[in-house]
Parts: structure tokens; C-alpha cells; sequence
């Protein structure tokens, strides 16, 4: 949508040639500059996460009077075979989820589903990072932990991976889903129910190869359908400029809004109240925001300064009988301004 008439044709062609393996693709007849052309291979490479074969290695042929590119020499980091058999695998895994959705599931449910889907898949590779950044990198070598096949069958990979996958399965959901990069990170913008949010599956997964956390199913939700001002106060969420992107102000699709976790104001009744239904529902892990720094630190302050959450414990055990221990985990994160808990029966 960002592209004249004659860049969406050069658009569809290059897309068609890389589908097809095409060695080159001769773009002499329309009138588009190598700087044109570049942002056009980007824009494809945006766009489309399926095609894990091409790493935007790309060779612009042009007049170097006029820098009117006449033809593009692609190169791709595996065969075609090699690429279709991997395409295979992912069927497979991607099958089994599509086969998990029901007509009747909101595109809330559904972009939950995929978001949890993916944290309880994968680990964040910090090994393998560290191993890569070692090496010369080039066109012509798959990166697996940036793509789909990284996430889907190595089940190991880093933020761009993460963010491929989510919105590879969004998008074969019919839900609008964009991929979004700063300097150093990468994540996702969705429109979901109407309204456009930010997503961080990458921040949502606790799990990390360095640390020995492998498989930690644990899911951090702060990061599900942010706002525009809620993501720009995390680290390495500036977006860097590469797509317009337009201002996030909903919040009705904010997991903690959502499912009764959000508190405009310290309350400590309906925090206990709100542990309690999470509970019923066979949830130990539980998360609470709050709507301004000023309340998070009250909350902080009461809840674990004062231990009041070993009194939210004893009330959710002699409501219910659920012989939850006295002892928890928690985590504070100053920049969401949430809370969780760890509970253990």
C-alpha cells in the first residue's frame, strides 16, 4: 500500500521470481531507481516470512546515469528441494495449530493462541547467537534462528524468528499482522478486533539456551496488545522508521485488561479478588498491571514490602481449598509496571 502502480508490479514480479528460484529478473521496461528497488526487495522481505529461502541477498544491475535498475540477480541460501522439504516440516507443525482453531474464536483467541503457541515451542537462542555472531555471515547460508524454520522445527531461535512465526500464523489466520524492527529487535503490530496493537512474543518467553532454560512453558503476557506509548517505554522498541506505523491508542484487547488483571488504582480487595478467579481457573502463574508508576510502586510496596500477597494466599486457600503454598516466586518489571506471581500448591 506504500507502493505506486508501476513499484506494486515490480513488487509482484520480484515476489514471483523469488518463489520460483529465479536466478535474475529483468526490470528494464519499468522506471524504478536502485533506491526504489532496494525498498521495494525490503518491503518483500517484510511482508512475506514464508520465504525463508531468500535473505534479501540481491545484486541491483543499473544506468549509472540515471540509476534505472534494468535487472536484479537474486541469490538464495538453499536449493529448491532443500527449500521445499523444509516447507514440508513446517506444514506439519503449522497444520496441527490451524487444526487447534475453531470458527467461533475471536482474533483475541485466536492471536492468544498463536502468541502461546509459539512461547511454549521454542527457546531463545542465546548460544546459537553467540555462536553466529562469530562467523561471517552471508546470503548464501540459511539463518534459521531469524526464520520460520528456526521456530517451527530447530524450535530454537531469536526475536526475529519469533516474530516471523507469529505473524506467518496470523496472517494464514486472515488476521493482519506486520513485522516491526528496531536497531535491535524485532516484533509485531496486529489489528485485532479493529484496532491496531503491539505484540512481543519474544519478551513473553522466558526461556534462554545460555541459561539452561529450555521448554520453560512459563508465559509472560505484559507484552500482548500494547499501545503506542506502553511499547515506546520499553528497551529496544523504537520502531526504526522503515514502514509509517500508525498510533496505538486501544487497549480493549490488552491481556491484562482483558482478564481482570488491570488496576487503575492500588486496590487490594479486588487484587485478591482478581488471584482468586486465576486461580479457579487453574492458573498459578498470575500478573497484575497497573495504570501509572505511582500505583505500581504502592502495589510493590504492599504486596511485597509488606507481604500482603502471603494474605492473598491464605484467602484463596480457605476459599476454595486449594493447599496453594505459602512461599511464591515474583517478578517486578519497573517499565511494564507489573507485578507476577508464582504460586505452587
Amino acid at each position: 500500500s506504500l507502493l505506486s502502480n508501476e513499484e506494486k508490479a515490480v513488487y509482484l514480479a520480484i515476489l514471483n521470481a523469488i518463489n520460483n528460484f529465479a536466478d535474475e529478473i529483468n526490470i528494464s521496461e519499468s522506471n524504478i531507481t536502485e533506491t526504489n528497488a532496494r525498498m521495494i526487495v525490503s518491503y518483500i522481505k517484510i511482508d512475506h516470512p514464508e520465504i525463508f529461502w531468500f535473505r534479501h541477498g540481491a545484486t541491483f544491475h543499473f544506468n549509472s546515469a540515471t540509476h534505472i535498475v534494468e535487472r536484479i540477480q537474486l541469490v538464495y541460501c538453499m536449493s529448491r528441494d532443500e527449500a521445499l522439504k523444509r516447507q514440508k516440516e513446517i506444514d506439519g507443525i503449522v497444520d496441527s495449530f490451524m487444526e487447534s482453531l475453531s470458527d467461533d474464536m475471536s482474533e483475541y483467541e485466536v492471536a492468544l493462541c498463536a502468541y502461546e503457541d509459539i512461547i511454549k515451542l521454542v527457546d531463545y537462542d542465546t548460544i546459537g547467537l553467540i555462536k553466529q555472531d562469530k562467523k561471517v555471515e552471508s546470503a548464501e547460508i540459511p539463518d534459521d534462528l531469524r526464520s520460520i524454520y528456526g521456530v517451527f522445527i530447530n524450535r530454537k531461535a531469536v526475536c526475529s524468528g519469533y516474530a516471523k512465526a507469529f505473524q506467518y500464523l496470523l496472517n494464514k489466520c486472515g488476521i493482519e499482522c506486520a513485522y516491526i524492527t528496531s536497531d535491535t529487535h524485532a516484533w509485531n503490530l496486529v489489528k485485532i478486533e479493529g484496532d491496531y496493537y503491539y505484540i512481543d512474543v519474544t519478551w513473553g518467553d522466558s526461556s534462554d539456551t545460555k541459561n539452561g532454560s529450555h521448554q520453560n512453558e512459563t508465559v509472560n503476557y505484559d507484552c500482548f496488545c500494547l499501545t503506542t506509548e506502553e511499547i515506546l517505554r520499553l528497551d529496544s522498541h523504537t520502531p526504526d522508521g522503515s514502514i509509517p506505523l500508525p498510533e496505538c491508542t486501544a487497549t480493549k484487547c490488552n491481556y491484562h485488561r482483558r482478564n481482570g488483571l488491570y488496576f487503575e488504582k492500588y486496590n487490594f480487595e479486588k487484587i485478591k479478588n482478581s488471584a482468586y478467579n486465576q486461580v479457579k481457573k487453574g492458573k498459578l502463574d498470575v500478573s497484575f498491571k497497573f495504570g501509572s508508576e505511582s500505583e505500581y510502586l504502592l502495589a510493590k510496596k504492599s504486596l511485597l514490602d509488606n507481604d500482603e500477597f502471603r494474605t492473598i494466599i491464605k484467602y484463596i486457600n480457605l476459599s476454595g481449598s486449594y493447599n496453594i503454598q505459602s512461599g511464591y516466586v515474583y517478578a517486578v518489571r519497573d517499565d511494564r509496571w507489573t507485578i507476577a506471581f508464582f504460586m505452587k500448591k
